[in-house]
């Protein structure tokens, strides 16, 4: 007699992941660099904005897999006090969509702002770790990425990898389904 198994088995499915960049001008070339044969990426940047106008493009008709928020270099440039704009933002980019992951990118080295960028890509982390779907990023930037607060074609693929780093283990999760 035969005993037929009731093990489920996983199948590989191409599902394509949808990806959600929304920057500020450092965001610009990114999403070339992230598109695989396996996301689909769309990008919005804004050059000059402020977090709170990243966030309202972030969380408006929001229907992909991973939003990837960049952003925080011209509230430390213009503001006296950004922590609030940055940490507001975060808070409801986290809490429109609870189902969806996150990823927000450190804010990169400023050279004249260098303690206030440290200062609050450390708030940033505390904040980020608050939430389940919520990753704080950290790019590992130098200063010879860098071109003043924008970074060079080199620091961009390193932001570029580490995000893919860290998103490709959620897309193979995604990716993997149960077979009946």
């Amino acid at each position: 007699m035969e005993v037929k198994s009731k093990e489920k088995k996983l199948k590989k499915t191409p599902v394509k992941c949808k990806v959600r960049l929304v920057g500020d001008s450092n965001a610009r070339g990114l999403g070339a660099m992230l598109q695989t044969d396996s996301t689909d990426t769309i990008v919005l940047t804004n050059p000059g904005a402020e977090t709170d106008r990243l966030r309202k493009q972030a969380v408006q008709r929001w229907d992909e897999d991973v939003l990837i928020l960049m952003g925080g270099t011209n509230d430390i440039r213009n503001k006296t006090n950004p922590a609030p704009g940055i940490l507001t933002t975060v808070d409801k980019v986290a809490t429109a969509h609870p189902d969806r992951r996150v990823f927000v990118v450190e804010i990169p080295p400023d050279p004249k702002h260098r303690r206030d960028v440290r200062h609050m890509n450390n708030r940033l982390r505390d904040k980020c770790n608050k939430y389940r779907n919520v990753i704080f990023l950290e790019t590992g930037l130098r200063s010879d990425q860098m071109q003043g607060v924008h970074m060079n074609t080199l620091g961009k693929w390193q932001v570029a990898l580490r995000i893919r780093n860290r998103t490709d283990s959620f897309f193979i999760n995604k990716n993997l389904q149960y077979l009946t």
